[in-house]
């Protein structure tokens, strides 16, 4: 009969069951597992009392559970934290496609990223962050990812994103802008393109028809980042464009206008025109100068209050308009006065009906020379007019035969 196992207490031969080390490796696994699910799921806890007591588990061994309890708790421990790379790369002017992600379970619905360099945007409903950067740089983002807006479930953190330039065509940083010369002034237009390698630049004239350009042809010498006119005249007006390239491609830049103001030129002068008191007259001065191009009407060499426009007149003249006039045009390239013009108010067209040399009703009215006038008539004094007859003027008196069948009839004269 063999004697007891030396360091072995009779308790311990009698009351413990000894188990294998590998017995203790699976009750850890099977442990960390229900435990974990007895944390989130309350019915898993319960059945964990239910089917490992303590006075079994005691029995089983302390140093298991004691065991598997520690494992857990480190296993819990997993602090919330940004999932994604929170320092990233990429080439100025390619695609970019980035997405907010974290080291934990929760069913994130809020996002935000800012401030996001030129070119770019967020999803804030999916976290997604994408598009083509425009600007080479270094950029901190802040990101935020969120469950509701709850503050036990929101995560802040920065991410650097580092925009670089790659072998991409280059990158218009700056076009140029329109400009508004005089003859003889430098112009100057400026751009800026970044990109990788040497970059070489070409501008070219162009013009815009609805809207839309046209490149033309190119500029000859002009390959430098700026393109200089001097001095510039009236054939420098137009559209300029610059190409930027490098080994990778070529890019065009927005075109600008360049608007010379040259002085007034007026190709429509006014003319003499003479009229009844009463009726419409008026004075026209066409003339190129631009947008800023100034019009004062002068009568007898005195400002007209008001008379500013290529048109000058009343829809009824009055004898106090009769004069001579002329147009005062002036912008910041010069001035220019147009040739004079005489207005002549002549007495009111007021037509009499008298009896002719054979009785028959007849109509007279003075006229103007060279005038053109209209006779029209009417059954009552407040019905419709209709037209008679066409008078051309001779001399300073007209008559026209208006013999009617009628006892009664109107009629009216109008000038034309």
């Amino acid at each position: 009969m063999n004697g007891p196992t030396r360091g072995a207490s009779p308790q311990g031969r009698q009351g413990s069951v000894q188990f294998p080390p590998a017995f203790h490796a699976v009750l850890v696994s099977l442990f960390l597992a229900w435990t974990s699910l007895s944390t989130r799921v309350p019915e898993f806890g319960r059945l964990l009392a239910v089917c490992f007591p303590p006075a079994r588990l005691r029995r089983w061994g302390f140093v298991s559970l004691a065991l598997a309890g520690g494992l857990h708790a480190v296993s819990g421990a997993t602090a919330p934290a940004f999932a994604s790379p929170l320092d990233v790369q990429v080439q100025v002017g390619t695609s970019f496609g980035y997405r907010i992600a974290i080291n934990q379970a929760w069913p994130l619905n809020k996002f935000d990223a800012s401030p996001l360099p030129p070119g770019l945007t967020v999803n804030k409903r999916f976290g997604s962050i994408s598009g083509k950067p425009t600007q080479i740089g270094t950029n901190s983002i802040t990101l935020m990812a969120s469950q509701d807006d709850n503050p036990d479930r929101t995560l802040t953190g920065t991410l650097v994103l580092r925009v670089i330039a790659g072998p991409a065509p280059p990158l218009f940083q700056t076009d140029p802008t329109n400009v508004v010369a005089l003859a003889g002034d430098t112009v100057v237009f400026s751009s800026e393109a970044v990109g990788a390698g040497t970059i070489s630049y070409q501008w070219y004239r162009g013009s815009v028809f609805f809207g839309r350009f046209f490149l033309g042809p190119a500029i000859p010498d002009a390959t430098a980042a700026t393109f200089t006119i001097a001095p510039a005249g009236p054939n420098d007006a137009g559209w300029y464009v610059v190409k930027a390239s490098n080994a990778a491609g070529t890019n065009q830049s927005q075109p600008a206008q360049l608007s010379m103001i040259l002085p007034p030129d007026i190709y429509s002068q006014p003319s003499d025109t003479t009229v009844h008191e009463g009726m419409p007259v008026s004075l026209f001065v066409g003339a190129d100068g631009g947008a800023e191009l100034n019009i004062q009407w002068r009568k007898d060499g005195v400002p007209v209050a008001g008379a500013t426009n290529a048109f000058y007149g009343a829809t009824q003249a009055a004898r106090s308009m009769a004069g001579v006039y002329d147009a005062v045009l002036d912008n910041a390239a010069g001035h220019a006065v147009s040739d004079k013009a005489t207005i002549r108010i002549v007495n009111p067209l007021v037509p009499r009906l008298v009896l002719g040399a054979t009785g028959e009703p007849t109509l007279g009215f003075e006229t103007i020379p060279g005038g053109y006038y209209t006779i029209y008539y009417s059954e009552t004094i407040d019905g419709d007019w209709t037209y008679l007859a066409d008078v051309s003027a001779v001399g300073t008196n007209s008559t026209r035969a208006v013999g009617s069948s009628r006892p009664i009839r109107y009629f009216r004269v109008g000038a034309n």
